[in-house]
Order: structure tokens, then C-alpha cells, then sequence
């Protein structure tokens, strides 16, 4: 039976209180007693809650206004303005031709180890010949990310990832339709290309320039 008249007096409680209803105060009483008012209570000792918006937060009193002698209340300090970032300029087209050929070529590094790996002694030279124009190019390639973060917006910058994965399957997919003795002669071009160097950033100044000439502020 207490169960039940919990519920009717919590249905009560909702009903009464619309989106534009009062504020409605619970307090609970030393002795444990409940107590729901649209006014705060004078209960010494009680805790008390405020409901609004169907939530009930804690209940903090309005502290009077401090009076100054002039007999006005001190003025609200002034809000601190908030500190606009300036507007980032957008990457000249010549920047973002570069980064997203370097790109390309990382992504055509990645997706041609696993084609021209048919044993473990080629995927072992294949990963060599990577590591090796990965680390002559390390300044590039970090030039490159952080054009890419910073620099180019979000929505260009995903328009860029698209179109080199596109072009990299692409080129993948042209690959596979070699016979097995054109796929050896590819990769084994592919692999001396990268440890000679000839595919190197610096060798491009397509690339190399925008990416080496770009200054962030």
C-alpha cells in the first residue's frame, strides 16, 4: 500500500509540473519526512532539493545583494571577451597537388608489398627497399602530414585520401591482370627504383619545392 501511494504522489508531482510550471522544492526533515512545496521551506536543519525541467538539483539560496555605501549594488564585472583564432588561409593548389603525390607514393609503397612478396626472400628486399626511401625521405614525409592536419581543411583533406586511395587500387588492380613473368619484371623495376633513389621527393620539384618553400606561422 506505501508503494502504492509513493507512485500516486510521484504521478502527482509530474503532472503538476509543466514545461512552464513553477519551481518545486523537496525537502527531507530531520525525522526523515518528505515534504514537496512550490515555496522553499523553513525547516532549520532540512535538506532541500529544487525540482525544474523534471530534475532535481541542489537547492542554493540567493545570497542578498552586498550594498555599497552609495546604497547600490556593486556592478557586474564586465564578461573577459573570448579570443577568436585567426582564419587559417587555404593551401595553394600547388601545395595540395604535392602533398597528395607524395601520398600516392606511400600508398602505392604500402599496397604493392604484399604483390611483390611471392617468397620470403623477395618481401624481405621489397621491405628494404622501402624502409630505405621512407627514411631518405623523412623530412618530406613529415613536411607532408603536417600540411595535411594543419594546413588543408578537413573536407579537402578527405577529398585527397579518396582520390589516392582510388588511384592507388586502380593501379593495383591493373598490376594483378599481369602474367606471373611481367609481375616479377614490375616489382623487380619497383624495388630498384626505391633503393636507388630514383623516386626520391628531391628528385620531383613538383613536390620537393611546395612542400620545402611552405613556412607555418
Amino acid at each position: 500500500m506505501k508503494k502504492l501511494t509513493l507512485s500516486l504522489t510521484l504521478l502527482g508531482v509530474a503532472a503538476a509540473f509543466g514545461a512552464d510550471a513553477q519551481q518545486l522544492y523537496k525537502s527531507v526533515g530531520p525525522d526523515g519526512k518528505i515534504t514537496f512545496s512550490d515555496r522553499p521551506p523553513s525547516i532549520q536543519g532540512a535538506k532541500v532539493s529544487v525540482m525544474k525541467s523534471n530534475i532535481l538539483r541542489p537547492f542554493e539560496p540567493k545570497e542578498p545583494a552586498v550594498v555599497t555605501q552609495a546604497g547600490t549594488a556593486p556592478a557586474t564585472p564586465a564578461a573577459v571577451p573570448r579570443t577568436v583564432a585567426p582564419a587559417r588561409a587555404p593551401a595553394p593548389p600547388e601545395l595540395e597537388e604535392a602533398v597528395a603525390a607524395l601520398l600516392l607514393q606511400t600508398e602505392l609503397t604500402k599496397k604493392f608489398e604484399p604483390f611483390c612478396s611471392p617468397n620470403l626472400q623477395s618481401g624481405r628486399d621489397y621491405n628494404v627497399a622501402a624502409y630505405g626511401w621512407r627514411k631518405r625521405n623523412a623530412s618530406y614525409l613529415q613536411q607532408q602530414t603536417r600540411i595535411l592536419m594543419e594546413v588543408i581543411d578537413p573536407i579537402k583533406r578527405a577529398a585527397i585520401y579518396r582520390k589516392v586511395e582510388l588511384s592507388a587500387d586502380a593501379s593495383l588492380a591493373e598490376a594483378l591482370l599481369m602474367k606471373p613473368p611481367g609481375r616479377s619484371k614490375w616489382c623487380e623495376r619497383a624495388m630498384v627504383e626505391l633503393a636507388s633513389g630514383a623516386t626520391d621527393v628531391e628528385k620531383n620539384p613538383a613536390v620537393a619545392v611546395p612542400l620545402s618553400a611552405y613556412k607555418f606561422n
